[in-house]
């Protein structure tokens, strides 16, 4: 029966890098712990397993289970002789993954102890690029606009037509500050016109929350007034 994967080894496994084998046994795998950093813009990662029937029978893979449902496998044929190699190839959905994303593989054989564990981390790059991060002015200077600028990756990489950003989805928390935005020729690049309201010491939060939600992360920027930043 194939062991069941808990939480809490998904956490044990996904925390450590491994390096070989759990047990000695047949099927022999290069690596059974992969890591990659999803290229900006791209969607899906990909880990490969490489593997070799090391023992002196035939071996049949009779089950492969995934953790996530965000993942899926190919594997060209489940039955390999004694020499013979093979690759079990995973593909993640990152679409709701943040800027982690986990996979642990579970594999059952025809052999006594035909259980084997395989780990794949990804890392996310931010989808969402806001710069700066931080306004200030002056409490004794010119309440003039300031500028940010916020850039998309697209969901799919090439295509930007999926992204809706617009007053809706800019928060000021506090309403010390007024916000615009302004599109450029760009179609996944804005500017952000931020203003203070009045020109007394203040500090507040601006969050960046664009659509489509389960895919950008909200970003929030620090504007203040004067030195002080308190009840942030």
């Amino acid at each position: 029966m194939l062991f069941k994967i808990t939480k809490l080894a998904i956490c044990m496994i996904a925390s450590h890098l491994l390096t070989g084998p759990l047990f000695s046994q047949s099927l022999v795998f290069q690596e059974t712990g992969k890591k990659l950093t999803l290229p900006r813009g791209e969607r899906y990662a990909s880990f490969s397993y490489k593997f070799t029937n090391k023992g002196p029978d035939v071996i049949k893979i009779n089950k492969v289970e995934l953790s996530c449902g965000c993942s899926s496998y190919e594997l060209a044929k489940t039955i390999f002789e004694p020499g013979e190699t093979g690759v079990i190839n995973i593909k993640m959905d990152t679409i709701d993954k943040g800027d982690q994303g986990y996979v642990v593989v579970a594999i059952e054989t025809d052999e006594k102890e035909g259980e084997y564990m395989l780990r794949g981390h990804v890392t996310i790059p931010t989808h969402v690029t806001v710069t700066p991060l931080m306004l200030r002015w002056q409490a004794d200077g010119e309440m003039s606009e300031q500028r940010l600028q916020v850039t998309f990756d697209a969901p799919d990489k090439g295509n930007t037509g999926d992204i809706k950003f617009n007053a809706e989805n800019l928060f000021v928390r506090d309403g010390h500050f007024a916000v615009r935005i302004e599109p450029t020729q760009d179609s996944n690049r804005f500017y952000v016109h931020v203003r203070p309201k009045s020109g007394m010491k203040c500090a507040d939060i601006i969050t960046v929350s664009p659509n489509p939600e389960n895919y950008y992360e909200n970003i929030e920027i620090i504007a203040y007034i004067g030195e002080n930043r308190k009840k942030l």
